[in-house]
């Protein structure tokens, strides 16, 4: 096993096939980690209809909503990434996303 240190803490990966990543990453929620590429990409696949097609103004969409100071507007955004994480391949392709987007730490 081996084991890298990051500003942000240890992270141990067992291949080392990870690298160094931020230890904050082992606490991501898998919604919330979701890149909304992703996400426009998995619900094209189960025909879910999402408030933004396009990734950056989805993205913008889940900030806007994320900040509105509304809880119920904060909640929408949870119907939507717990939609498209319904499937064996959403949860594969979850990883895929979070690790092709992790920078590494020096």
């Amino acid at each position: 096993m081996r084991q890298s240190t990051s500003t942000e803490g240890s992270v141990r990966a067992m291949d080392g096939a990870l690298g160094p990543i931020p230890a904050v990453c082992l606490h991501d929620h898998l919604d919330g980690a979701l890149r909304p590429a992703t996400i426009v990409e998995l619900a094209r696949e189960i025909n879910h209809e999402l408030p933004e097609t396009d990734p950056v103004a989805l993205g913008q969409w889940f900030e806007d909503s994320a900040n509105s100071g509304s809880l119920e507007r904060y909640l929408t955004t949870f119907e939507h990434t717990t939609a498209v994480m319904q499937t064996a391949e959403a949860w594969r392709a979850w990883p895929r996303s979070t690790c092709s987007t992790a920078r590494p730490t020096a």
